[in-house]
């Protein structure tokens, strides 16, 4: 059976985890720092700055169709790819594969 969470369940987590990384970091730049200020100016700007990176990787993944790139390399690393003859074309090359993730 394949295994379904509900969107309420995934936003809790992520809920939760942003705290719990939230209080992580506060810990461990004021323990660097010691200072409130530049340890709750520095969590800001992480949070922002994690936050863009997320969407941006978010959006990378949505572009790349896992299923459809693993199914081209069992063909890539075939036996046909080592030994071809005139009638064979090679599949599409490992640098290829990613040329659409790129373009998002």
């Amino acid at each position: 059976m394949r295994f379904s969470e509900k969107v309420s369940r995934s936003l809790v987590k992520a809920i939760t985890f942003r705290i719990m990384v939230v209080i992580f970091d506060f810990f461990i730049i004021y323990a660097i720092t010691h200072r409130y200020d530049l340890t709750i100016g520095l969590i800001m700007v992480f949070n922002f700055s994690h936050t863009i990176v997320y969407i941006i990787h978010e959006r990378v993944w949505n572009k790349i169709h896992l299923h459809s790139i693993l199914n081209r390399n069992t063909k890539f690393f075939s036996k046909s790819f080592f030994w071809c003859s005139e009638s064979q074309t090679f599949p599409r090359s490992s640098i290829n594969l990613f040329h659409d993730v790129a373009e998002f």
